[in-house]
């Protein structure tokens, strides 16, 4: 059975307090306020001189007098009672006051907008030197966040800003009246991390501008182009850059990216990388010609590509990018892009010497006849993370081969891969799946933390049951079966392979023929279960069904989520 609830500890129960302690004080802030100011001119500004003395006296017993560790989750408590607080007059007033200002007298009207002034003037309180690290969720009001983001401004101490998927360009956020897009950036040039949505080149420019310190920078749905990517590359200090969803950068761009940026280290996704590769360092490259200086190696450590990459550019790779850790591409040994580096080990092997190598992830490729499995043989031992997604001539040997070799094997994703059955599979995983081969030091998957399985028949399932069987750590396990639905048997089943004495997490999607008993199965049987995800999603669990059960696992105080 799972574990019990225990008790909050007194740091989350301290912590708790911050919402209830911020409402409280902006609650009677805004009302005394608006009822002694509301007649004086609204331009004048009267009311903020005292709410301010409230702000700091709140400033100095929340992030003064506090722990430093401590002060990150404060912040988000602020976010929250302020976010609450403004729901919650508008909840109160959205189908009255607010939404009825004809029935109201100039009083009401003056008193209602001077407290929402003063709710929003609380944003400030982050305004204080203690507070190092912002960001802004997702479902916070939208004048919290121009509030908040005008504030930014005061906030000296930032060192890392996240602006999650709030639009920059559309809601005018970091930018000041007659200035240029992120204007307010020349406020905190502390700033080693930052990520915004939806930005301008303008800002861009700003930010190259006056955040010569970052580190770290991710744009995301942002019309970034190669002007931009010029003006990212006066950022020296850069180690990791995102652009997400950025169609618009040549391999030109990117390559100016990493010739002049000698620390960067990610690139995040470049699903262009082998064209980038062959721009840098192909002997006939117009660009290499024309630039002149080419660093001899990168200092990248991250490759997420689903472009194809050939062989060829897997050698410049190899040569190149030496500090490489985790590399994630699809492979098309048919690409005619040409490179001067010839390699005498063949397809994918030209991996395997890469020395830092340790997070795999290929797409595409052939099991044997791309020599994938050379590369689990002679790098195998040092990786840590393997993502197989769409590779053919896979096999029952071809996962042996992975736990015999993959000792340190911590994460591994087998994805819509095609394997290749054979008449002898279920007397090997018979002969193989023993309690004398469990018992053993140095079995496979002994180290196998979370496993991720999508599979497309039912002949797949020794891809399944091998490496769950010796995986006795398993604390996350994700399935999805495309064309075979799952019955409640098979998941018991599954616990019949391996106990799950340490499963904390387990999610099925895509079951049409699962039900409540499959899901009682594990509860059952995994004493650290802590969450069961896509139980909605089943086929076989009905709304009220379900409603029941999480009832009954409240009812019996389980520390356990169902989703």
């Amino acid at each position: 059975m799972p574990l019990k609830k225990q008790p909050p500890s007194l740091e989350h129960l301290s912590l708790s307090c911050v919402p209830k302690v911020v409402t409280k004080v902006c609650r009677n802030a805004a009302e005394k306020c608006s009822d002694k100011f509301y007649l004086q001119k609204i331009s004048s500004g009267a009311a903020f001189v005292e709410v301010n003395k409230v702000i700091e006296s709140l400033q100095n017993a929340l992030f003064t007098y506090t722990a430093h560790y401590f002060h990150k989750e404060i912040s988000e408590q602020i976010l929250l009672a302020l976010s609450e607080l403004l729901l919650d007059r508008v909840s109160h007033t959205g189908s009255g006051e607010r939404s009825s200002y004809l029935r109201q007298s100039q009083e009401e009207r003056r008193k209602l907008w001077l407290k929402d002034q003063i709710i929003l003037q609380f944003s400030s309180m982050l305004c204080h030197p203690a507070v190092h690290q912002f960001s802004i969720p997702h479902d916070l009001d939208l004048s919290l966040v121009k509030a908040l983001c005008a504030a930014i401004p005061d906030m000296s101490s930032l060192s890392s800003l996240d602006l999650g998927p709030w639009q920059c360009r559309k809601h005018g956020l970091l930018s000041l009246a007659s200035h240029q897009d992120g204007y307010s950036l020349m406020f905190i040039n502390n700033l080693t991390t930052l990520s915004v949505t939806d930005v301008s080149l303008d800002f861009i420019i700003n930010i190259s501008v006056f955040c010569p310190n970052l580190t770290s920078l991710t744009i995301s749905k942002s019309e970034v182009n190669d002007e931009a990517t010029s003006y990212i590359s006066n950022l020296r200090k850069l180690k990791i850059l995102q652009m997400k969803d950025a169609i618009n950068i040549s391999p030109f761009g990117y390559a100016e990216l990493l010739r002049k940026l000698p620390e960067l280290c990610s690139l995040g996704r470049c699903d262009a990388f082998g064209e980038v590769i062959t721009t840098l360092y192909h002997k006939w490259s117009l660009y290499k010609r024309s630039v002149g200086t080419i660093p001899a190696i990168l200092a990248l450590e991250k490759i997420d590509c689903e472009g194809p990459i050939s062989d060829n550019e897997l050698s410049l790779i190899a040569d190149h990018c030496p500090k490489m850790r985790n590399i994630r591409l699809v492979y098309n040994p048919v690409v005619s892009r040409r490179s001067s580096s010839e390699s005498e080990l063949p397809d994918l092997a030209v991996l395997s010497t890469i020395s830092n190598l340790d997070q795999l992830g290929i797409m595409s490729a052939d099991f044997y006849s791309h020599s994938l499995f050379t590369v689990i043989k002679t790098a195998g031992g040092r990786l840590t993370h393997l993502e197989l997604t769409n590779v053919d001539e896979l096999n029952l040997a071809g996962l042996m081969m992975i736990g015999d070799h993959c000792m340190m094997l911590t994460c591994l994703n087998i994805s819509s891969c095609h394997y290749t059955p054979e008449p002898s599979d279920r007397n090997k995983l018979e002969q193989a799946c023993t309690p004398q081969a469990l018992s053993k030091e140095k079995r496979p998957f002994s180290k196998l933390r979370r496993a991720t399985f999508i599979l497309t028949a039912s002949t797949h399932i020794p891809i399944l049951k091998y490496p769950i069987f010796f995986a006795l750590n398993l604390e996350e396990l994700k399935l999805k079966q495309i064309y075979q639905p799952m019955e409640d048997i098979f998941i018991s089943s599954l616990v019949s392979w391996n106990p799950l004495q340490s499963l904390v997490q387990f999610h099925v999607t895509n079951g049409p023929h699962l039900s409540l008993m499959a899901a009682n199965t594990l509860i059952q049987a995994c004493p650290r279960l802590r969450q069961i995800g896509c139980v909605s999603s089943w086929g076989r669990v009905e709304r009220e069904e379900l409603l029941a059960f999480k009832r009954e696992i409240v009812a019996r105080n389980l520390d356990i989520s169902i989703e």
